[in-house]
């Protein structure tokens, strides 16, 4: 599904930032292999860079799971120079309580979260202060 979402934005994606949970964090190398095996049939060239978080956290966490959201914000604004309103959380994989963080961490000014549809797949992109923005 991630993929997917990255296929999407793939002529404005930069980074793509992976918050992986203690059982999934042996799986980034996975996911990294993968999608360089991806870049190597298609468009996405060398310019989106795939950083993850350095530890595997506990997804039923909600107080930390914000505050890494927010970590990661705070990195990407200052350190990558990037707007608030340039950053996408995608809630779609994960359990309940990340994207419910996700989609709270977005309640910000000018900030966003997307989820695929399992209905139609399609990527919804949501600005809660608006609601749908796409």
């Amino acid at each position: 599904m991630q993929i997917r979402i990255i296929d999407k934005f793939k002529d404005s994606l930069k980074y793509v930032y992976i918050i992986p949970s203690k059982e999934s964090y042996e799986q980034i190398e996975y996911f990294k292999t993968l999608f360089r095996k991806i870049k190597e049939f298609s468009l996405y060239g060398e310019k989106i860079e795939i950083i993850s978080f350095e530890e595997g956290i506990d997804f039923e966490d909600l107080r930390k799971n914000i505050e890494v959201i927010e970590e990661i914000y705070e990195k990407l604004i200052l350190d990558k120079k990037i707007e608030p309103n340039d950053i996408l959380i995608d809630i779609t994989g994960g359990q309940k309580i990340q994207s419910a963080a996700g989609s709270f961490s977005s309640l910000a000014y000018d900030r966003y979260f997307c989820y695929i549809s399992t209905n139609t797949k399609e990527i919804k992109v949501f600005d809660v202060t608006n609601y749908q923005s796409e």
